[in-house]
């Protein structure tokens, strides 16, 4: 028997003024006494949107309600008709709900202008959204969002401009001893236009985290730990695709391979597997976007708005030390020549921990060959994904960025660190990773 015993439903909507205004109405909420399942129905109007919805009880938000699911914490296409479901006693315990002065809010969020937050749950797939870091329950110093969930944060990209690479004052590779074609180098600035937001992991994937997606190790970690940053992790063999099957990156590169880290998180997501293009024996995952960043994400989301050589507004005037830095960053002065539990330093202005240092992050861009000039370092773009995958300037490999725990001050600056020209199946114990996703992808 259906029993209605909640006060009220309250609805609210988030928007942005260069979209339409979607908008939430016709609630109802019940709760059916025999399977114990608390129903929230609605509509949807006006555009698609990113819905989230919370419980209260007496007007305090219920932290612990989790198990809901439907037509929420997802981008949510307009229309009649819409549920939410959730399974209050699997939070709650055996409380009796018939007391609690329970009512919801329900929010439509549009796609341009989603909540600063999301977290994906590694073990069941579930996914909700939050509008400030204050809102996640247990806080973001929990272990838990380093183990069983990963926390997102909307980086705000859409039609931002920002300055790629370092100014030639800044002491770098290109003003130091080496030259262009060192390793270290292709630094020249050049603006770089990013046409959408995009949400980024908040933390490096853990080894744990690795373990509740991907199950064993690709190699025994040095140091152990499950809330240490993973690493001997190759993008070729274990995070993303075998280079046979992206031969067309970028193009193909939104398909990572089902037997990888990526393609397991796609599918824990709700994700789903197909034969890959032009290669029936192999399956990828499509269905949502999480993925490596692109070289010029991982920057932008670094500087989180600054132009200095280091994100809490430092430069580099010393080549091996940096007062202050300490306070950001595990590198070669202050790490004891190992990694650390992630988000132990100060955040960048986005929230985003260990940008610089700990370990090394892979990123999706093709790395381009030492042998030629890297015209695409030098020039302007507009969502670059590094060089064409068959081209002069291309080699078979991809880049990593952020420099780790044994690199000095000059290594780990926001520029900085840049590793080209490697094969995709390095792996290091330096060498770890973190996660996009494309906020019309989830």
């Amino acid at each position: 028997m259906k029993k209605t015993v909640f006060v009220s439903i309250v609805a609210a909507t988030a928007f942005s003024a260069f979209a339409a205004a979607p908008s939430v109405s016709n609630q109802s909420l019940s709760f059916d006494e025999a399977t114990g399942l608390v129903t929230v129905s609605y509509d949807l109007t006006g555009a698609d949107a990113i819905v989230t919805v919370d419980f209260l009880n007496g007007g305090t938000v219920v932290t612990g309600a989790c198990h809901v699911a439907g037509d929420v914490s997802r981008v949510v296409p307009a229309g009649a008709g819409k549920r939410i479901c959730w399974q209050p006693s699997k939070d709650l315990g055996e409380t009796n709900l018939a007391v609690l002065a329970l009512s919801a809010n329900v929010m439509a969020w549009a796609t341009d202008a989603p909540p600063d937050y999301y977290v994906l749950d590694l073990v069941d797939g579930r996914k909700r959204f939050y509008n400030r870091e204050s809102d996640l329950p247990e806080g973001i110093s929990s272990d838990l969002y380093r183990t069983r969930k990963m926390v997102f944060r909307r980086i705000p990209a859409a039609g931002q401009t920002f300055k790629m690479g370092s100014p030639t004052a800044e002491w770098n590779a290109t003003s130091d001893v080496k030259n262009q074609t060192d390793i270290w180098a292709y630094e020249t600035q050049h603006n770089v236009t990013l046409t959408a937001d995009y949400y980024m992991g908040v933390f490096e994937v853990t080894q744990k985290q690795w373990q509740n997606v991907y199950g064993n190790f690709p190699k025994v970690q040095d140091h152990a730990g499950d809330t240490l940053p993973v690493s001997y992790v190759s993008s070729t063999f274990d995070i993303r695709c075998n280079e046979n099957y992206c031969g067309s990156w970028p193009t193909d590169g939104r398909y990572p391979q089902s037997t990888h880290f990526l393609g397991k998180l796609r599918i824990k997501a709700g994700g789903t597997t197909i034969a890959y293009p032009g290669h029936t024996s192999v399956n990828t995952v499509t269905g949502n976007g999480y993925d490596l960043p692109t070289e010029a994400q991982w920057e932008f989301a670094c500087r989180a708005g600054t132009t200095t050589a280091f994100y809490n507004g430092l430069e580099l005037t010393n080549p091996t030390t940096v007062s202050g830095l300490e306070d950001i960053a595990w590198y070669n002065a202050n790490s004891g020549n190992q990694p650390h539990r992630v988000g132990e330093k100060k955040p960048n202005n986005w929230g985003l921990y260990d940008m610089l240092g700990n370990v090394s992050e892979w990123v999706k861009d093709r790395a381009e060959k030492r042998s030629v000039s890297p015209q695409y370092y030098a020039s302007d773009a507009t969502d670059p994904e590094g060089p064409a995958p068959v081209s002069a300037n291309s080699s078979s490999g991809r880049t990593w960025r952020g420099s780790a725990y044994l690199h000095t001050a000059e290594k780990i600056r926001c520029a900085g660190g840049r590793r080209p020209d490697q094969d995709g199946q390095r792996q290091f114990n330096n060498l770890g990773f973190r996660v996009m996703c494309p906020i019309d992808q989830l």
